[in-house]
């Protein structure tokens, strides 16, 4: 039996397209200010309340519309932006397919007030619902003031969808600072609350950045301003040194439109391959133009994807400007130059960076003794094995957990065995603990520190067999689980900085941390409000002394919209992330540091992968040395 075919209402379409273009409090803030834009205004006033939830209002000086117009404002796919189907194939204007007004219009309740340059009065229309309009004459300076009010307040069902009001409010921030730098010609007035967080009276883009991001990120930007054919390119793109831990920190705009673009953004990122860490990302604001027939905006109904219609040119162009504004820049090329350097050096000078200290004038040495005083720990003799106990590293172990000398099994290396756990390096799963092995009984030291190879890998030879144990990976597996034991037991012990560490974000960075503050502090970060968009820690764990704070909170804030926003997910990523903190790939450990580092290792239940998933101990006996060297076949 067929089905009969409906003609859907207004109110319906309206709200089934207000599904694809309002999405939250933002998407209505970028289409309004898209508006004023398109109007010619050259000052733009945002205020917002409760997140945009409450209220969003735009005021701009641009041209206004006549009284006559206001009712056609709402109606679907009325645009003053285009007239023709061929208008499409050059479009000059942020918005032009009419569905804004009438989605946003749909699921809250506006009014618009707005004068022209010809009209002795201005027109003010309110709407509902998209339901019962009024019309009437208003006294109004020129230009056109937007107010909506209760998003969702007859669609319920969306409306529960949106976050907290903070969370909200900051991705308004972050569409404002967007558009911001996209127009720096414009003057923009951002109100929260009541209160003023941007008044930008100078224009230009310096000025811009400068008010979103601060004096250190200007200090830090390579200017770009380069033109090829049909192409040119304006803006900044960030030093070598000076990269992020996510891509928040990217604007790209084409053709006066911010987008989102993945073929640039990949470009952009191949060009800084060479100069960058792994897991950094380049700053970047750039203002991209080419001819309007060459480039499709009308990709999706928020408008911010695009198509190029030469995707290879444009790959091209991006990537050498980028590449060439590298290399022309003297912070990139001294990072190459380190490098390169390092080749030149004495061989026998002992470089600089082996022998380092730990805040506060402690030693490594000196903090383990501290530590193990009153503690039995068994050793070898380390002066046989040519290890001493002269280096210095920048980070302090946990010892609470050492184990007795070694009896039975507590200490036996044949725990890494392929009899003992199922583990494949190969695949990144935990190994799982088969049935327990009794060691046979053998002369202390059971084992013998043959050395570091690489100022990394620890090499222990047991019998036959000899193992080695990465100390980074080793340390940091060893902090982790004792950090999430002590998270789980609600027993971590916190350590007051001297001095706190005050660090800034961007409004979704902002909203990872506000809504995490209370894994923070479980983890033994004590992290609070210091400003807009700045906050202190005040304290961290006392088995983090040693603890880089800076990188801990750029890995803990990478790739911010790629996590679920679960608890365990979160506290899991910060702990992995101060752990990071453990002895580092280079640290030379004396040999007295080596057996306490292996005493914790080798706890009978530790996992055999770092937190990351990489293994901790690769073994291998003499029969597999032997017929490496053809000496067995």
């Amino acid at each position: 039996m067929p089905n009969k075919i409906n003609i859907l209402t207004s109110d319906v379409y309206n709200r089934i397209s207000a599904g694809e273009v309002v999405e939250n409090p933002a998407s209505v803030v970028k289409e309004l200010i898209e508006n004023a834009l398109d109007a010619g205004a050259t000052s733009i006033t945002i205020q917002i309340s409760g997140g945009g939830i409450k209220l969003i209002k735009i005021t701009d000086n641009g041209s206004g519309i006549e009284k006559e117009d206001l009712p056609r404002v709402f109606l679907p796919h009325a645009t003053s932006k285009i007239s023709k189907a061929s208008d499409l194939d050059s479009i000059l204007t942020l918005g032009f397919r009419g569905e804004a007004l009438a989605s946003i219009a749909s699921v809250a309740q506006v009014e618009i007030v707005s004068k022209t340059n010809d009209s002795a009065v201005g027109g003010k229309i309110t709407i509902s619902g998209g339901q019962n309009q009024q019309i009437s004459d208003c006294g109004a300076v020129i230009g056109t003031t937007i107010t909506v009010k209760n998003l969702f307040f007859n669609t319920p069902a969306r409306l529960k969808f949106l976050k907290s009001n903070k969370h909200e409010e900051n991705l308004v921030t972050n569409i404002v600072n967007r558009l911001m730098l996209a127009n720096p010609e414009i003057s923009f007035k951002y109100i929260v609350e009541g209160k003023i967080i941007y008044n930008s009276v100078l224009n230009g883009l310096t000025e811009k950045v400068f008010m979103i991001y601060g004096k250190e990120t200007v200090d830090n930007l390579i200017p770009i301003n380069y033109s090829e054919d049909d192409y040119s390119l304006n803006g900044f793109i960030s030093k070598p040194t000076f990269c992020k831990s996510n891509k928040t920190y990217q604007t790209l705009i084409v053709n006066g439109r911010y987008v989102n673009n993945s073929l640039v953004s990949v470009a952009i990122v191949n060009a800084y391959e060479n100069f960058l860490m792994k897991g950094k990302f380049p700053l970047f604001i750039l203002n991209f133009k080419l001819k309007s027939d060459d480039i499709d905006v009308n990709v999706h109904p928020s408008k911010m994807e695009v198509k190029f219609r030469e995707p290879r040119q444009i790959y091209q162009f991006f990537y050498s400007t980028i590449l060439n504004a590298l290399n022309d820049d003297n912070s990139a090329q001294s990072i190459l130059g380190e490098e390169e350097l390092s080749f030149f050096e004495d061989s026998n000078a002992v470089p600089k960076d082996d022998y380092k200290q730990i805040s506060g004038g402690y030693s490594f040495i000196q903090s383990l003794k501290e530590e193990l005083e009153g503690t039995s720990v068994y050793a070898p003799d380390y002066e046989s094995v040519g290890l001493h106990s002269n280096t210095y590293v920048t980070d302090a172990l946990d010892y609470s957990q050492i184990t007795s000398p070694p009896d039975e099994d507590k200490m036996n290396f044949n725990f890494f065995s392929k009899e003992n756990i199922n583990f494949d390096p190969l695949i990144d799963e935990y190994p799982v603990k088969k049935k327990k092995v009794v060691q046979e009984e053998i002369d202390k030291p059971f084992y013998n520190i043959v050395g570091t190879l690489f100022s990394t890998y620890v090499i222990i030879e047991i019998g036959d067999t000899c193992y080695f144990i990465d100390q980074h990976a080793g340390h940091e597996r060893v902090l982790f689980d004792k950090l999430m034991e002590d998270y789980d037991k609600n027993k971590v012990v916190k350590q007051d900085l001297l001095l706190p560490y005050v660090f800034e974000v961007n409004p979704i960075e902002k909203n990872l941390v506000e809504e995490n503050l209370d894994v923070f502090e479980n983890l033994g970060f004590e992290v609070e409000s210091f400003g807009e968009n700045t906050y202190k820690i005040n304290s961290i764990p006392h088995m983090l002394s040693g603890i880089n704070l800076s990188e801990f909170i750029k890995d803990a804030l990478r790739e911010p919209n790629k996590i679920s926003k679960t608890n365990e997910e979160i506290k899991n990523r910060l702990a992995r992330s101060a752990c990071r903190s453990a002895v580092k790939s280079g640290d030379l450990l004396s040999g007295e540091e080596i057996d306490i580092l292996l005493n914790l290792i080798m706890k009978q239940d530790r996992v055999l992968l770092c937190p990351h998933g990489r293994p901790i101990c690769i073994k291998f006996s003499k029969y597999e040395i032997e017929k490496m060297f053809k000496r067995v076949v």
